[in-house]
């Protein structure tokens, strides 16, 4: 009788440091608190079901879409169901906090960072990615992560993350237009219908809706036809953070107007320049899956 007492206690213990856990907690609530905002979507349910199904969740696409928003909305959902949901920064930490024991839902948002898949992410994830493999096997663990499509598009993804691929760009899950209504509705007011026009002019339709809601002095035609701000934000940040290579990249795409050709590619790579080599790379990861113009 007492082994199968300190059995159960042992199932029971949290395998998080309360501190930890605390903080945590604190997250969710927030989380909570911003999920009253959030408007089912078909990419939603689509990810949530997906989750249901599989032990391992990506969901994917370019900035401003509703990855974070639908990440957290699902991961509210699942803890709804008795997970415990787990937010994690680093790998080592899903080996850390795993409980065989406990149905577990473990979150990273911006999986490998915003902007490019370098080999340190890489190597962070080496020395546990097998035991990982081990944990998801357990049909109580899951995982649950958001990445750019950029950093997603990278040959050296991890195939683990590619098992179940959600992306919000995909004619089956990206915004409808009757959901796009629906998002500038709740956010413009009697102000939407003045945007009708512009509804497919970009991919981060959700992020302008709430830039415009955030900052009421913004011209709403003008900006959801040019949104220069957000823009140039995401290129300032490239910049910043030493994403040298990238940032080159983008700007090639600028001078030749979104015009490169395979030329361009060859004349990188005849250079023999290691910073040629990166900003090729970071070409060829950007059009991934696309043809470069002639």
């Amino acid at each position: 009788m007492a082994i199968e007492v300190t059995k159960l206690k042992t199932y029971h213990e949290d395998t998080v440091p309360w501190n930890i856990k605390a903080q945590i907690n604190k997250i969710l609530v927030e989380w909570n608190d911003n999920d009253k905002m959030f408007i089912t979507t078909r990419a939603a349910k689509h990810v949530l079901k997906c989750l249901k199904e599989n032990s391992c969740v990506t969901i994917t696409a370019s900035s401003g879409v509703g990855k974070t928003a639908i990440l957290r909305h699902v991961a509210l959902q699942m803890s709804t169901e008795g997970y415990d949901v787990l937010l994690v920064t680093e790998p080592g930490d899903i080996v850390k906090f795993y409980n065989p024991y406990q149905k577990t839902l473990f979150v990273i948002d911006d999986l490998y960072g915003n902007y490019s898949l370098n080999q340190i992410d890489i190597k962070v994830w080496d020395p546990v990615i097998e035991r990982i493999k081990n944990i998801l096997s357990n049909k109580l663990s899951k995982i649950i992560v958001s990445c750019r499509l950029q950093v997603y598009n990278d040959g050296k993804f991890e195939s683990i993350f590619k098992s179940c691929v959600c992306n919000l760009l995909s004619k089956s899950t990206c915004l409808s237009r009757t959901e796009k209504a629906s998002n500038a509705e709740f956010y413009l007011k009697t102000k939407a219908h003045e945007i009708t026009d512009y509804y497919d002019l970009y991919d981060c339709f959700p992020l302008l809706c709430k830039l415009c809601h955030e900052n009421p002095s913004l011209n709403i035609t003008d900006f959801f036809q040019n949104p220069f701000t957000v823009y140039e934000s995401e290129i300032d940040k490239l910049q910043k953070k030493g994403f040298y290579s990238k940032y080159c990249a983008l700007a090639l795409c600028v001078i030749f107007n979104n015009n490169l050709n395979e030329k361009i590619s060859e004349l990188l790579c005849q250079s023999g320049s290691k910073n040629s080599f990166h900003i090729n790379h970071q070409l060829q990861t950007m059009f991934s899956g696309m043809d470069y113009k002639t």
